[in-house]
């Protein structure tokens, strides 16, 4: 199939392992979070290489099926109007994030992305699926993905951060990403790297943030 799942993940780092279940809302507890999930709270990052800004943003809470999830939004400026050109559904239950839908695509099963208690050299594989729909047609995207854990320092536009990265090799229809995710306690994701192969590579690097408690 045409479609590659990597380019879905990219503008949130689809960092993902085998469901959890008995997923829940999302956590208050801000400064021990890699990934706060407070309504509200905002990351503005610089677009390597592009001159341009994305804006994330926690928007506001859905059910996917049962689960209640927050709903993350990506939005950029085109022609001087900022649009909303990504959206994903994330859940939280015991410091265990996971993402359930990318898009209009269910993410099945549900993936474990990012553990608040991550530690260096942790590894993980995961397989998965999306279901979606494009040009009117249902499409299903299949991928297996092959995680590690490490520990770095990083400076960013933002600032200088401790943060635990967590760098993933994504297989679909045969082709391979190459990614990494650096988190930092109580800001989240500071910087995504995705290298798609063959010279296309995506970077985001954090500029601003402002955490709801």
């Amino acid at each position: 199939m045409m479609l590659r799942l990597a380019t879905l993940i990219a503008l949130f780092g689809l960092m993902s392992t085998l469901a959890a279940q008995d997923v829940v809302k999302p956590t208050s507890k801000v400064e021990q979070s890699l990934y706060p999930t407070s309504i509200g709270t905002k990351w503005t990052y610089t677009i390597v290489g592009q001159n341009k800004q994305m804006d994330v943003t926690v928007a506001r809470t859905e059910k996917v099926g049962t689960t209640d999830c927050v709903v993350l939004e990506a939005s950029v400026e085109v022609e001087s109007v900022r649009q909303v050109v990504a959206t994903e559904h994330m859940a939280l239950e015991k410091g265990i994030y996971q993402r359930l839908k990318l898009g209009n695509g269910e993410v099945n099963p549900p993936l474990i992305f990012l553990k608040n208690d991550a530690k260096k050299e942790d590894t993980w594989k995961a397989e998965f699926e999306v279901k979606m729909v494009m040009d009117g047609k249902p499409v299903t995207a299949k991928a297996k993905t092959q995680f590690t854990v490490s520990e770095e320092k990083v400076k960013v536009p933002a600032g200088e951060y401790d943060t635990t990265v967590i760098r993933g090799k994504t297989e679909e229809d045969g082709k391979v990403t190459d990614s990494a995710v650096w988190y930092a306690k109580g800001v989240g994701p500071v910087k995504q790297e995705f290298d798609f192969g063959g010279g296309n590579k995506f970077t985001l690097e954090l500029k601003a943030v402002s955490v709801k408690k």
